[in-house]
C-alpha cells in the first residue's frame, strides 16, 4: 500500500511565524527607527529655528526702540565754557 506523505506541512506555521519576525525585524524596526528619528530630528530643528526668529525679533525691538527713547527722554541743557 502507497502512502502519500506531504513535505513540510508539520513547520508551516513555524516558518510563517519565522518569516514574520525576519520581516518585522528586517524591515520594520528600522523604519520606525528612521520615523522616529526624522521626527526628533524635526522637533530639535524647529525649536532651534524658534529661539534664532525669537532672538532676531528682540534685537530688531531693540534696535527700534532705543533711538526713541533717546528722543523722547528730555535732555540736559548744555553749559558753554568759556
Amino acid at each position: 500500500m502507497l502512502t502519500v506523505r506531504r513535505v513540510g506541512t508539520e513547520n508551516a506555521a513555524a516558518t510563517c511565524i519565522a518569516a514574520v519576525l525576519g520581516i518585522v525585524c528586517c524591515a520594520a524596526l528600522p523604519l520606525i527607527g528612521t520615523l522616529v528619528g526624522g521626527i526628533a530630528l524635526a522637533v530639535f530643528l524647529g525649536v532651534a529655528g524658534g529661539i534664532v526668529v525669537l532672538a532676531a525679533l528682540i534685537a530688531s525691538v531693540v534696535v527700534v526702540m532705543r533711538p526713541r527713547r533717546r528722543r523722547l527722554s528730555p535732555r540736559a541743557p548744555r553749559s558753554r565754557q568759556p
